[in-house]
């Protein structure tokens, strides 16, 4: 609301910024209320812009009526999981005991708490063994590797047939041919 003006007076401004009048005069807002000026302290009612709600928020002395003063209810949720209402179940975390489709056995060496125990659950032992046939103990012996010389039971060597000459006759060479055969069978 505007007012027109009546009377027109010098302001002077004082040490402390508050004005001094040459004469009193009451002053007052478009609205009616005390003018307090630059100067004067600001209190949630004379608080300019603020709206009704946000006078009621900022005398509010506790949360609740804080929260009433806007329409807000209050909750004590706590932000965890197990306070929520309707949430899905969640399956407990199998362990090397319970693992579904796991073998005794397999329980057994996943649940091992060291190396001789992993070993016992599969029924093995430990070794040194290098690896070579000749740390091996109680081993057979292999022969050696068999030649004409060392064989047993060979035939014994037949008599050697001579040559026939370079003009034998056909009836020279079929004997030559029949003795050769006959050697032969004696060997078996």
């Amino acid at each position: 609301m505007s007012v027109t003006p009546v009377k027109t007076l010098v302001v002077h401004t004082g040490e402390s910024g508050v004005p001094v009048l040459a004469e009193p005069v009451r002053l007052v807002n478009p609205e009616g209320t005390p003018f307090t000026g630059a100067g004067a302290a600001v209190t949630v009612e004379t608080l300019g812009g603020a709206s009704a709600i946000g006078k009621a928020v900022m005398k509010a002395s506790t949360g609740a009526a804080a929260r009433t003063a806007i329409g807000a209810g209050t909750s004590s949720f706590s932000g965890a999981y197990g306070d929520l209402t309707g949430k899905p179940s969640i399956p407990t975390m199998p362990t090397a005991s319970t693992l579904s489709g796991a073998t005794t056995v397999g329980k057994a060496v996943m649940g091992a708490a060291d190396t001789a125990a992993a070993r016992k659950a599969i029924g093995a032992g430990t070794s040194s063994f290098s690896g070579s046939y000749t740390d091996l103990t109680n081993k057979p012996s292999i022969p050696a590797a068999a030649t004409w010389a060392n064989i047993s039971g060979k035939p014994a060597t037949a008599a050697a047939i001579t040559d026939p000459a370079a003009d034998a006759t056909a009836a020279t060479l079929g004997t030559t041919i029949k003795a050769m055969l006959a050697t032969m069978r004696t060997w078996g």
